[in-house]
């Protein structure tokens, strides 16, 4: 046992049972949501998959400012609100 896996007994065996509930389900999300491994061939597709979506909906010689993005993140996510409703 290294040190890192003192440090981790030591800070679990201070939290309350709740909280070792809340760390347990953690643990089973984090365990179940890992994301598949690409390679870079794969990546590189789906970026470029990604770009060309891109270039379609806003043109060749669009660039997105930080604000347009986080518009664009913000509507989505009200799409997403109002529909669930």
């Amino acid at each position: 046992m290294d040190a890192l896996d003192l440090r981790i007994m030591e800070r679990v065996a201070r939290l309350n049972q709740h909280q070792k509930e809340n760390l347990i389900r953690y643990i089973d999300l984090a365990e179940r949501d890992e994301p598949a491994q690409l390679t870079m061939g794969e990546w590189l597709e789906e970026a470029r998959a990604f770009r060309a979506e891109l270039e379609q909906k806003y043109g060749k010689d669009h660039y997105f400012d930080s604000l347009e993005v986080l518009d664009e993140i913000r509507e989505e996510r009200l799409n997403d609100l109002m529909g669930s409703v």
